[in-house]
């Protein structure tokens, strides 16, 4: 398989590790990380919970069958992550999967933008790649600052998942559609959403496909005429 690197995607991942923002005397801005932990210091709390970005995601309109066309589709498990805040204002996770088996690989996306991951979370061996997105937890001038997403919750390592993706020109990767191009994989093949919210991609795998990894599988095996 291709080695797959890393693009941003507007979503959410929440860690359980945490890092630090160190301290400063420069000006506090109310709409940042360390505004928003003055802010909570000031009312006495130790942690917060604030929104990721809004965005669109890439395929969030298109119909099940345009997804499942454009996209490279595999079952993997995190392997890794690493969470840091690339501007005054974002919170951003890193996670390191390795790819289990691929069931569909999609053209690159000429259209798509070309994003270079921190070399923290480097290298990315053969047979791994790396998604990023908004959201993690750090701790801010003593602060616990954790950005999320509702419904997007975090991957967990010891779980594999089912994912639609986009890749770029360059190897980079997005998450298709979102929190509805991830789902989870269980021991006996069952793919499972990992949220309640309606999409038509998560009904055509319930109904199509019968929530099954291989009867999705034989259908993305079959020619397109």
């Amino acid at each position: 398989m291709t080695k797959m690197v890393l693009a941003l995607a507007s979503g959410l991942v929440l860690i359980t590790g945490i890092m630090t923002w160190g301290g400063g005397q420069q000006a506090v801005k109310p709409n940042s990380l360390r505004g928003a932990a003055v802010k909570a210091k000031a009312e006495g709390k130790n942690r917060i919970n604030i929104r990721a970005p809004f965005g669109e995601y890439a395929g969030a309109e298109s119909p099940p069958d345009e997804v499942l066309a454009d996209a490279t589709v595999v079952i993997a498990q995190p392997i890794d992550s690493y969470t840091y805040a690339p501007n005054e204002e974002d919170i951003v996770t890193y996670y390191k999967f390795k790819v289990e088996e691929t069931l569909k690989e999609a053209p690159p996306c000429t259209r798509c933008p070309d994003r270079t991951p921190p070399d923290e979370i480097l290298p990315v061996n053969e047979g791994e790649f790396l998604l990023g997105m908004y959201g993690g937890t750090m701790s801010v001038d003593g602060v616990q600052v954790s950005m999320f997403e509702p419904g997007f919750p975090p991957f967990s390592k010891n779980k594999k998942y089912l994912l639609f993706l986009r890749k770029s020109t360059n190897g980079t990767v997005s998450l298709l559609v979102g929190p509805s191009g991830a789902y989870g994989v269980s021991p006996e093949g069952a793919i499972e959403p990992i949220n309640g919210r309606p999409h038509p991609l998560k009904e055509a795998i319930a109904q199509r496909f019968n929530g099954s990894v291989e009867q999705l599988k034989q259908h993305l095996k079959k020619p397109k005429s």
